[in-house]
């Protein structure tokens, strides 16, 4: 399996906040856009609590979606994790809504950061480094479930293969036992008539005798 099968877009915020900062009514959407593997044009709408801190936000996108992994790093910035088989394509997802302007993620984004590239050097990197690990191993397991399901089909298609060749067996055995019973039916019908022909010319070769004897 190729590392790109792990692959993630990693966004960070640009703005560092303080303990302070807290998410405003009426600017706490945010809307993240991106591309899924058909490249059909899909959008995740967040309403984030307004009174929220930075950590709680993380905490709150986490619980409203599977498909963006949110933390916040020793910056106080916040950070999104999505997978690459979620989201395709260049430049990766982009972000709209109060909230999501305010934090301003679309300036940093790391395109296919995969597991043989995490850091676990800092706080951020391995709060990420979590996220990145736990998508690799979802692939794994959905890669094993793809290959089992092959597996069955290989097997199915032996087993079908076998029967096909025991049908096959059985079918060549009844035909060599029908020509063997035409072939004995046929030697025999051959016995008879030489029999019947000795038998005949036997009594033609008796029948002058016998002329010559009612003769007498």
């Amino acid at each position: 399996m190729q590392p790109e099968s792990f692959a993630s877009f990693s966004m960070r915020s640009s703005q560092r906040l303080g303990s302070d900062w807290t998410v405003q009514n009426g600017n706490n959407d945010i809307v993240i856009h991106y591309r899924d593997n058909n490249f059909e044009e899909q959008e995740i709408r967040i309403e984030a609590k307004a009174g929220d801190d930075i950590e709680e936000l993380a905490t709150y996108i986490n619980g409203q979606t599977d498909k963006v992994k949110a933390s916040v790093n020793e910056e106080g910035q916040l950070q999104l994790l999505m997978s690459y088989k979620d989201a395709i394509g260049y430049p990766g997802p982009t972000f709209s809504g109060g909230l999501g302007d305010e934090l301003e993620l679309d300036k940093y984004v790391t395109v296919k950061r995969t597991v043989d590239k995490i850091d676990i050097s800092t706080v951020g990197g391995a709060q990420m480094a979590v996220g990145i690990l736990d998508d690799a191993m979802k692939t794994v397991d959905s890669s094993r479930a793809e290959l089992g399901a092959y597996q069955n089909r290989f097997n199915h298609a032996i087993n079908n293969l076998d029967n096909i060749h025991e049908n096959l067996a059985a079918s060549n055995s009844r035909i060599q036992d029908t020509d063997y019973a035409k072939e004995t039916t046929q030697m025999v019908k051959q016995q008879i008539l030489q029999q019947v022909s000795t038998s005949i010319l036997a009594q033609a070769k008796q029948a002058p005798n016998l002329a010559l004897t009612l003769l007498g």
